[in-house]
């Protein structure tokens, strides 16, 4: 794969591990001496990119092959590789209410409903869930 692995050169010292799948980089602005970790992941489309939260190498490669492992069980149950929170996708909700009450779409009252409701009471108790992992047990538990 040396088509793929081109210099980065924000990166202070760069490793490639796990035949060409991760590529670990301490970034030159990062003054903490964290490793970071450029992955590529099977059916997916570009590199994904994480911090190992390590500053040991070694430690920084057992963090990046666990990371990897967490990237493939994410797609092969067809989840984003991205963790998304119920607070951020409530977030975007609550600006797209916003814009609807702007646009005239809905009134001023339903916009202070929806938004009362989301910040008062989700959440509060969804807020630093993964979005994809709320089953309805979690929503059973809510209304109990």
């Amino acid at each position: 794969m040396p088509a793929r692995e081109a210099f980065m050169p924000h990166a202070l010292q760069q490793h490639v591990i796990a035949d060409g799948k991760i590529t670990l980089y301490q970034r030159e602005d990062v003054k903490e001496g964290l490793w970071h970790c450029r992955m590529i992941v099977k059916g997916h489309r570009g590199y994904v990119r994480r911090s190992t939260g390590e500053t040991d190498l070694e430690k920084a490669k057992e963090a990046s092959l666990q990371i990897l492992g967490e990237l493939k069980q994410r797609k092969s149950q067809n989840l984003p590789m991205t963790r998304k929170t119920f607070a951020e996708v409530a977030a975007g909700y609550l600006k797209d209410a916003k814009t609807r009450w702007q646009e005239g779409r809905n009134s001023a009252g339903r916009y202070s409903i929806i938004k009362g409701n989301v910040q008062r009471y989700l959440v509060p108790y969804f807020g630093n869930r993964d979005i994809t992992l709320i089953v309805k047990k979690d929503l059973m538990d809510y209304r109990a």
